[in-house]
């Protein structure tokens, strides 16, 4: 009897604490991401042309919120210049709509690519936005 407790004691214990072997449903993409630029991307008329365009078309009375709201705009600059890529990440789903709104318009215009070694790259863009409504 004690070899069929310490038996049934090792089964049950090794089933609990073995791993599970998992295989990915997707094959594994592999990306240089490059942080270092010769030069970063940049919008047309530069990053102050971008502030004051998202500003002109950004509609703050969309926005259903009380104090301080902020969300964040994650863009992918492909190598030819066009906005591959648009993550809007904030806890206000009214924010993060508006923001995305204006964020795929003004992705129609292309962009200066980042360089490196003086050839175009593929970059990352954040937007972080944070403001503060008043009824």
């Amino acid at each position: 009897m004690k070899k069929i407790t310490a038996c049934f004691a090792f089964v049950t214990f090794s089933t609990i604490c073995a791993q599970e072997i998992s295989h990915p449903k997707e094959p594994i993409r592999k990306e240089i991401v490059i942080n270092e630029f010769s030069k970063p991307a940049e919008y047309q008329g530069n990053i102050n042309g971008f502030r004051n365009e998202f500003m002109k078309l950004f509609r703050g009375e969309k926005i259903h919120a009380q104090g301080k709201v902020q969300s964040e705009a994650l863009l992918t600059i492909s190598e030819e210049g066009n906005v591959t890529d648009i993550k809007i990440v904030g806890d206000n789903p009214s924010m993060n709509k508006e923001m995305e709104r204006v964020i795929k318009i003004m992705s129609k215009n292309k962009w200066t690519p980042a360089l490196f070694d003086g050839k175009p790259i593929k970059s990352k863009f954040r937007l972080p936005i944070s403001m503060i409504v008043e009824n």
